[in-house]
């Protein structure tokens, strides 16, 4: 899941991040209060354009998230972020009639357009609502609609950093869900070996044994 620092009420996380970061991080690897005042405000500020962190910055956080102090941090924000994402759109989608046949005769496009829905709503919560309200309106839309309502209504009156962030995600977002579609409906190696590991591990963030061996996972 994904946990946008610079979205309304988001913002806390990012301190707590980086309270956790001191606490981790050995003397030669600590941000200054220089240092993390000014990637403290990178990271609550919206948009991509502008924010961006430095070499040094994302191998140091990195670094910590990858450690079981930073991955039971990020546990505690997905854990957060699937109650946030299923009342907001998880819910309210899955009690779509024409979403529901989608889903039973075309459950990749269905995949589709749940993900972008729910990475609008992450991006951008009033335009991510619009998108929810759009889409119980509807008879029904195709993933190429939705695509263009994210590259139209989801945009317009938005400064231009949050308009290329959402496009860019939009995008980002389909090539993600089409290879997801791709290992869970496909039949071949790679698809049985995604299915196994995924379902019958019961191991759905292939997080089991990625502190030891994280290039397996």
């Amino acid at each position: 899941m994904q946990w946008d620092f610079g979205q309304p009420g988001r913002g806390a996380a990012a301190e707590e991040m980086l309270r956790h970061y001191a606490e981790w991080a050995p003397p030669q690897q600590q941000f200054n209060h220089v240092e993390q005042t000014n990637l403290l405000q990178r990271l609550q500020t919206p948009g991509q354009v502008g924010n961006d962190l430095s070499t040094v910055e994302q191998d140091r956080l990195n670094e910590f998230l990858r450690s079981d102090d930073g991955r039971t941090f990020v546990q505690g924000l997905n854990d957060q972020q699937v109650d946030r994402k299923w009342e907001a759109v998880g819910q309210p989608l899955s009690q779509i009639i024409w979403l529901q046949d989608l889903n039973r005769d075309h459950p990749e496009s269905a995949a589709a357009i749940v993900a972008v829905t729910s990475k609008l709503y992450n991006q951008n919560q009033a335009r991510g609502a619009l998108l929810v309200e759009s889409l119980q309106q509807s008879d029904g839309m195709t993933t190429d609609a939705v695509r263009e309502w994210i590259g139209n209504q989801g945009i317009n009156g938005l400064n231009p950093a949050a308009r290329a962030a959402i496009v860019s995600g939009r995008d980002a977002t389909l090539r993600g869900v089409g290879l997801v579609n791709a290992l869970e409906l496909g039949q071949g190696q790679g698809s049985e070996e995604w299915q196994s590991k995924v379902r019958e591990a019961d191991n759905p963030a292939l997080a089991q044994g990625f502190n030891n061996e994280p290039r397996a996972c």
